[in-house]
Parts: C-alpha cells; structure tokens; sequence
C-alpha cells in the first residue's frame, strides 16, 4: 500500500509540473503569435526556471525540453505547410523534417534547464545561475536553426528595452530578460526559508540589486533613444523609398508592379519591387533594352521586363543569376538587380545567407543525394560582396533578400560597408499563413534598432513595410495584398557600438562560462551530489 502510495503522489508531481510547463509554453507562445505580449515571457521563462531549479539534472532536462517543445510548436505551427509549399511535397515528408527541427530547436531549451539545476547544486550562490544563461546566449548564436529567434526578439513589444540592441543586439536583451525572470527564485533565496545558507541568502541580495538596476538602467537608456532617434528622424536629410506589394508569382504581376508604381502621387528617389520578380540573368548581361542579349543572357522561364524600363527612378528588384552563359548545371544567386530608367544594370546584390531547405540541404556539398531527395531544381550558392551599392544620386542603399534580415550579421555587415539605409526585398509566397508573415517582420525589426537605420521592407505578400533606427513600424500595409506607398527614409552614417564591434555579447558569455567551469574544475564531480 505504501508502494502504490508513493507511486501514485509522484505520479500526481510529474503530472502537475507536465501541466505547468504546458501552460507556460503555452503563455511563452503568445508574443510570438503577434499579441504584443512581452510579458508574457517573463512569466513563462520565470516558471520554467523555477521548474528546473527545483529539480535534479535529469528531470530538469526532460522537463525543459517538453516546455521548449510545446512552445515552439505552438508559436511556428505553420512551419510544415511552408515546408510542403517550399519543398514542394505533401504528408510525410514536410511533416517528418517540421518534427525533426521542433526537436533539434528544443534541445537546448532542455540542456538550459539542466544547467539551471546542475548550477543550483554546484554553486553555492546565486551567481552561479550565470553558467545556464551564458549558454543560453551561446545557442541562440550557433545552435543549428532555420529561423534566428532569439528570446530578445519576444520583448519588441516593449520598445523601451530594446534600444540595448545597439549596444550589444538580440543577444543582450535575451541576457537581460533571463536574469529579470529568475528574480522570483533569487528572491526566495534571499526572504525565503530559513535554512537556506547564508552565503547563498547574501549573493542573492546583492544579485537583486544588480539585476534591478541593469534593468532600471536599460529603461533609462531606453527612452532616451527613443526621444533621440525620434527626433533625428524627423529632422534628417530624407530619402523616398516607394515600395510596392504584389505577389511577384502571378503572370502579369510585373505589369501591376508597374501600374501601382505609376499610381503613386508622391516623388520618390528609388523604387523597390519584390524578390524573385525577374528571371533568371546573367551577370554580364548590361541591359534589360537589349532583347537580343536578354534572349542569348536568360534562363527560362523568360519574364517581360518591358514594364521595368522607362521609370523615373531607379528600381531595385529580384531575381536570380549566374555567371557567363546560360547551362542547366551552372550554379545560381539570389540576385537584386539595379536598374536605371533606361534598362541598363547599374549593379547587382547576390544573398549571402540562403535559407536551409528552402534554397540549401545542410551538408549537401557532402551528400549530394540530400539536395535530390529535397527535390530543390537548382544549386542556389551564397554571395560574398557586403557593400552598399551606390546609387546615381550618391545615397548608399544596403540590401537584403528576403530571409537575411532575420540575420544580424548580414545587416550589421553592409551597414560598417557604409549603407545608409537598408531594403530588404522578400517574395515570401511560400508563408500563406499572416502569422509567419507578421513573426518574419518581428523578427527584422531588431535589425534597424542593432544598425540605427531604416529599413525598408518589400514582400510580395507581406509585410511591406518601413521600420524606423528605434524599432517602430512608421508605416505598412495589409499582408496578402496589393498596395504600395512611398517611405520617408534618413540617410545616417552614424555607427553604432553593434555595428562597430559586431555580436560582442555571446563571447561574453562563453568567458563567464569558462570563468565559471574554471573555478569548479577541481570539484567536477560535485553537481551529482548532494544539494545544500
């Protein structure tokens, strides 16, 4: 009877925390959703915390990974009809690849809550909580991912403290927000029961007090970037950017590009349609006028540039492109193209980043059969060129092509190459779910706030839309539809600590978790021991 006793209350404990967990992955979804809930972080990271410190290691870690995988399930639930759009396949095989990386994606959520509770035992103060939240930061770096989401990204609703990203990007709000979320574990060690040890009570005064004032510094910070960069923006010498929505997948989509673009009554001085609204181009090739050498430089399917030549200002648009002739076996780019009022090419970006399964199979440089069994039609390869291009009137406009601007490196790279303003053009018809389309967005507005510039967003579907240097949406329009509107851009110059030094905050993090092993190493054995 006993037996069945003592069963049954375990049991009853696993079950309770199953459901806690579930609730709080769930809570932790709904910034992610498009709800603007910030909070609803803070609570969901607060309890799982919580969770993990309260138990050993090994449960710590399975109970962790359940927590980050109903999370991440609920927050990126469209990421199998996207996989079956991009992969262009139906039932098993989408649906075996989304579990796959929901897996893979929750693993160090798993690995962070047993360091939490490896921490509890290990350190005796609560300083020790430094060695789980520094690898945290280590895996949002280079833990393999489709989608850079980082726990910073949850805060933009928010707006005060995101305007750290420019000292130190996404990585230092996520370091933030972890240290503000244990504050109700510290502040039981410090008011709570009595036997905790002294030493561990006093750490956890002092940790208080320093996470509260980093995060009272952060909010001061904060609102004076954004009365700064409000200000500056409205003030700055100005540059018109028009952007024009329309899903570049349809026949006669070019020519709606070019009636919307004709339908503006604003000036511009640069006009932006959308990813993959070309074909596919040669870069030798000087001049979309020259028929002859568009029939000789183009791949097929062949695309009516007509309605490209003749604008006023200058377009940027995307497409792809190879080197030399054209061959069914060339390698190709991702390609904004540059494009004068007469036709002729003023320059070309080719993507540096392309996006896994969509464009690349992981390791398939390795195992060509991955690239075959993904059924991608071409070997897409990365560009390596960061620099602005420069256009006619002398502003230096960096670009982006659809998935980069979730990547902080690409951006913060062509804005030290001297960009001035940034454009992302995006295709994005494989997201048909507006949530995607809104948590890409979500995830691009860090990059104005990292660089202090505009970025300028052009979609096929959404979200087309400018972000100002602090992180607000200055104008937009509804996703899944046509429309198109001129942006009000600053040209800055100035760089900012981020953009300057890069992504500092992560090699932060793996020296205090080197400082922090290395005052254990002689004591290795101890986690697995008794807790104080």
């Amino acid at each position: 009877m006993y037996a069945i006793s003592t069963w049954f209350r375990k049991g009853l404990t696993v079950l309770t925390l199953a459901l806690l967990l579930f609730f709080a992955g769930k809570i932790f979804s709904i910034d992610w959703l498009g709800r603007s809930g910030w909070w609803s972080s803070w609570i969901a990271i607060s309890v799982f915390i919580f969770v993990a410190a309260s138990l050993k290691p090994v449960p710590a870690f399975l109970a962790s990974f359940f927590f980050g995988w109903v999370s991440l399930i609920s927050s990126f639930y469209w990421a199998e009809q996207m996989l079956a759009y991009s992969l262009d396949q139906e039932g098993w095989v989408p649906r075996i690849v989304f579990w796959t990386l929901v897996f893979v994606e929750s693993l160090p959520i798993g690995v962070l809550g047993f360091l939490i509770s490896w921490s509890r035992i290990s350190f005796p103060t609560a300083t020790g909580l430094g060695v789980p939240f520094a690898f945290w930061i280590l895996a949002e770096t280079w833990w393999p991912r489709v989608f850079a989401w980082t726990i910073g990204h949850s805060q933009q609703g928010w707006p005060t403290i995101v305007q750290i990203a420019d000292i130190g990007g996404a990585s230092l709000i996520s370091w933030l927000v972890l240290w503000g979320a244990c504050l109700p574990l510290l502040l039981l060690d410090a008011f709570g029961a009595l036997e905790r040890s002294a030493a561990r009570r006093i750490a956890s005064y002092r940790a208080v007090f320093l996470i509260t004032t980093a995060i009272a510094v952060s909010v001061v910070y904060g609102r004076y970037c954004l009365s700064h960069w409000s200000d500056k923006s409205m003030h700055g010498p100005s540059y018109s950017i028009a952007a024009v929505q329309e899903d570049p997948s349809y026949v006669d989509s070019i020519q709606k590009m070019r009636a919307a673009t004709d339908g503006l009554q604003e000036p511009f001085d640069l006009v932006c349609w959308p990813e993959s609204t070309l074909g596919t181009l040669s870069t030798d090739l000087v001049s979309l006028a020259d028929t002859e050498a568009m029939l000789n430089a183009s791949m097929p399917p062949m695309v009516d540039v007509t309605p490209m030549i003749g604008l006023t200002k200058p377009l940027i648009a995307g497409g792809r492109s190879f080197d030399g002739l054209p061959s069914e076996t060339i390698p190709q780019h991702q390609t904004a193209f540059v494009i004068d009022s007469a036709g002729s090419v003023l320059g070309h970006y080719h993507k540096r980043r392309l996006m896994p399964l969509g464009e690349y199979v992981p390791g398939e440089t390795r195992w060509s059969w991955l690239h075959d069994w993904f059924q991608l039609n071409e070997y897409i390869i990365p560009g390596t060129q960061a620099d602005p291009i420069l256009m006619p009137d002398q502003a230096r406009v960096g670009i982006l092509v659809c998935f980069e601007d979730i990547i902080p490196e690409v951006a913060r790279t062509t804005v030290a190459c001297g960009a001035e303003v940034l454009v992302c053009i995006i295709n994005a018809s494989a997201f048909e779910n507006s949530v995607a389309l809104e948590q890409h967005m979500h995830l691009a507005r860090l990059r104005a706030i990292e660089n202090r510039r505009h970025l300028v967003r052009v979609a096929g579907t959404g979200v087309t839309c400018v972000i100002g240097p602090s992180g607000e949406i200055a104008k937009s329009v509804d996703v899944l539809s046509s429309s198109a509107f001129v942006a009000k851009a600053e040209r800055i110059s100035t760089l900012t600590l981020f953009t300057r030094l890069g992504n500092w905050t992560p090699w932060a993090a793996l020296l205090t978790l080197g400082l922090a092993l290395a005052s254990q190493c002689f004591d290795w054995f101890k986690p697995f021991g008794r807790r104080e």
